[in-house]
């Protein structure tokens, strides 16, 4: 009885490892080294595995052609490592392909330090926002997930923290520039009082990144979580 109990514990641990293994990404940016394709002013620093991209809050900003994430059709994760010296004036993406409002997703951090997941879905522009904060100075795993006929699922450090149902077909940015850290163009700050005075600004995620990956599937609880 008790060699049968033990396999068939040893089958359930197999069949769980079987579940959260994690597929390749189709993108994977480690930041071992110096970004090719980045502009602007950054460090390389001391991240979770190896180097990090130390991003200067204004001028940072990674572009990469479309075809990087050609293999997104359908279902998709994106996660990351991050730790945020400052808020962005307004939202900014961690990485992003939706230069226009006619297709394509955006990873951003928000000016409270929220993450939200911004996409086509349908017809509309669907956006899924945490309430849930990300602190300063601390790393932090995040990461968004769009499961086909499912929809949007936000993850802090492996927690569930928004999720969004939506039943629509998604519609990407095959043709966009794929961004790292910055927005397309310049922005408003938020919260502004009146229009006088004040004019969009460029600006970046002021803060570290690493290990920035994008799957063409949607990852269970259980795979990020590992």
């Amino acid at each position: 009885m008790k060699i049968a109990y033990i396999l068939l514990v040893v089958s359930f641990l197999g069949v769980q490892s079987i579940f959260s293994q994690v597929p390749d990404p189709v993108k994977h940016w480690n930041f071992n080294s110096d970004p090719e394709t980045i502009d602007g002013k950054y460090r390389m620093v001391t991240g979770v595995e190896g180097k990090a991209l130390k991003l200067d809050g204004f001028t940072s900003v990674i572009s990469e052609k479309p075809d990087v994430l050609a293999d997104l059709n359908s279902s998709f994760t994106i996660e990351s490592w991050i730790a945020m010296a400052a808020y962005p004036w307004n939202w900014c993406p961690v990485i992003t392909q939706m230069k226009e409002e006619t297709g394509g997703f955006s990873f951003e951090v928000g000016p409270r330090g929220e993450i939200a997941l911004k996409m086509h879905i349908g017809n509309n522009i669907i956006n899924c926002i945490s309430d849930e904060t990300l602190p300063l100075r601390e790393w932090k795993h995040i990461a968004a997930v769009y499961e086909a006929g499912k929809g949007i699922s936000l993850f802090m450090n492996g927690v569930k923290v928004a999720e969004y149902i939506s039943t629509g077909k998604p519609l990407y940015g095959s043709k966009q520039e794929v961004r790292i850290g910055m927005n397309y163009e310049a922005v408003f700050p938020s919260n502004r009082i009146g229009d006088k005075g004040i004019t969009p600004y460029w600006f970046s995620i002021d803060g570290i990144i690493d290990e920035l990956k994008v799957y063409s599937d949607a990852l269970s609880s259980e795979q990020i979580k590992s």
